[in-house]
Parts: C-alpha cells; structure tokens; sequence
C-alpha cells in the first residue's frame, strides 16, 4: 500500500508540475524563414509578378524584341541577310516537322518587319523562352510599374547610354525616363536622370524581373528602393551622409557607414592591442585589395 501510494503521489506532482509549466500550451516560436522575410520586403517583390509567358500560351501577332545579333544564328536557312539586333518580330505559330533521324522536332515561326518569315527550331517541345528574344510585354509590364512611383538608387554601379560601366551616386533619387528591352538575360533597361541638388547625371540600369532566383545582383532590390535611404539614417549627420552618397570613406566613419559607403568587405583581421589598453584593431580587406582601417570601431585612415 504504501509504495502505490507513493507511486500516486510522484504521479500527481508530475501531472500538476506540467500543468504549470506551460510549456504544453505555449505555441513555438518559429523565426520567419528566408523566403517569407523576403515576401515581406515590398522592394524584394515589387517586379516578382512580372514573368515570362509559356511559349504554349502564345498567341501569333506577341512581339519579340531581337537583343542580340546571335539570333540570326538560330534561324538556317530562313536567316536573313541583314542585322536583326534591335529589330521587332511576331510570332506566327508552331509546326512539327520531321528530322533527318525520323523523329520529330518543333519549330517556331516568327514574322519581321518586313513580312519574312524566321523559323527556330526548338527541338522536341517549343521553347520558352527563345535565345536572345525579350517578350515585349515583359517591358511594357516593367515601364508601367517602374514609371508609376519615386524610385532611388542603392547601387553606384551604373552603366552609361552604350553599355559601358560608370561609377555614378547611390542613396539619391531618380526619375525614370524610359523603360526599354535589355539583354536576354536583363529583359529591362532603365534610363533615368538622378538628382539630388547637385549637377543632374544620366544613367542606365539592367534589371531581371520576377520572382527571386538568379541574377540576384540585378534584381529591383539590388538597384533600387522604394522608400528615401535618408530617412533610414536620420541619425548620420549631413557631411558624411554626403561621403557616403559619393562613395567615400573617411577618418572618423563607423562601420555602418563604410558598409554604406562601399559595400560589406570580403574579408576582416580583428587584432587586440598591445598591453591592457583594450584597443581593437581592424582592417577591412576588399576585392579591388582596397584596405579600411578601424581602432574600437571608427575609420583611422
């Protein structure tokens, strides 16, 4: 009797311990996952629904821009003999067509400026999308959403009227003054003028619309921003606000603003100093074989 008794009793104090603990009850916590932060980033997803239509979806008359002179490689025989790059063809349906092994191969027809018609053949299913084409409802798509609000740049990295890179401003507001096809693999090309009370500088940019996947350093979020940076850094004053606009670093900078000013290192030596003094000593290491130098955190050369 006794030792069911004491069975009972270790029973109830383990039932009435639990309950208490509310731990059975209280829900885990889990932290958002990479993917839904992102969906909750308006800049992360502001081009996400703009995607490439399924070539079994097209109907004949979608316009095609030709991005590159390669595409004429594609063509055989129906290739014609002058440039195509920066020209406009429509699609004219499908066929399937015998090859020489007896099997059977899709081509795809396209139509130019001048009634021609282009036939790619895409292989055992229609392609989609087409090597060196831009569907051109993909850059309407882009021109009305890129057009339709105040945009500002987080990248210094522009690229001038004809391609060539050109190390322009960051953090400044844009005006959008055209949204035009861009390569096969950047469908958008911006052309904007930035501003921000000094000298007005033109530039371009080449975006990959869509939902995340690659070309993650020329997607919307990389480049751009919805919202003013300045109000972010209220905090930093105007001189070196001005700084890191330009992209320069200073004695006196925190790390924060080098981050802003030129990007996340590649590689830190963190060093203890000599004695009891406690000083930290840091050199960031960039790709370029650029060197920050920092004592207890702020920029000393």
């Amino acid at each position: 009797m006794r030792i069911a008794a004491s069975l009972l009793a270790a029973a109830v104090s383990a039932l009435l311990t639990s309950c208490f603990t509310g731990v059975e009850s209280t829900p885990r916590i889990k932290a958002p996952s990479g993917e839904e932060a992102r969906r909750a980033d308006p800049d992360a997803t502001f081009l996400d629904d703009i995607v490439a239509e399924p070539a079994d979806r097209w109907a004949p008359g979608k316009a095609f821009a030709v991005v590159d002179e390669r595409f004429a490689l594609l063509l055989g025989a129906s290739a014609p003999g002058r440039p195509l790059a920066g020209s406009v063809i429509r699609y004219a349906g499908k066929r399937s067509v015998a090859t020489v092994t007896g099997s059977q191969a899709v081509e795809q027809l396209f139509t130019d400026d001048r009634g021609d018609t282009l036939v790619y053949r895409a292989g055992q299913r229609a392609a989609s999308p087409v090597p060196f084409l831009v569907e051109l409802d993909i850059v309407d798509a882009g021109r009305r959403r890129l057009m339709s609000r105040p945009l500002w740049l987080v990248t210094d990295v522009w690229r001038d009227s004809l391609g060539a890179p050109l190390k322009g401003r960051k953090y400044i507001a844009i005006r959008v003054d055209s949204v035009c096809p861009g390569t096969a693999d950047y469908p958008l090309r911006l052309c904007f003028t930035a501003s921000d009370g000094v000298s007005p500088e033109r530039g371009t940019l080449l975006l990959t619309p869509g939902p995340a996947a690659g070309h993650t350093s020329r997607r919307f979020e990389s480049l751009l921003t919805l919202s003013d940076p300045r109000l972010r850094w209220r905090n930093i004053d105007d001189a070196t606000w001005r700084n890191i606009v330009e992209g320069r670093v200073v004695a006196g900078m925190t790390r924060e603003q080098v981050r802003l000013a030129v990007g996340a290192p590649s590689d830190v030596d963190r060093r203890a100093g000599n004695g009891s003094s406690g000083v930290v000593f840091e050199t960031w290491v960039y790709p370029s074989g650029r060197l920050v130098r920092f004592e207890d955190g702020f920029v000393v050369d």
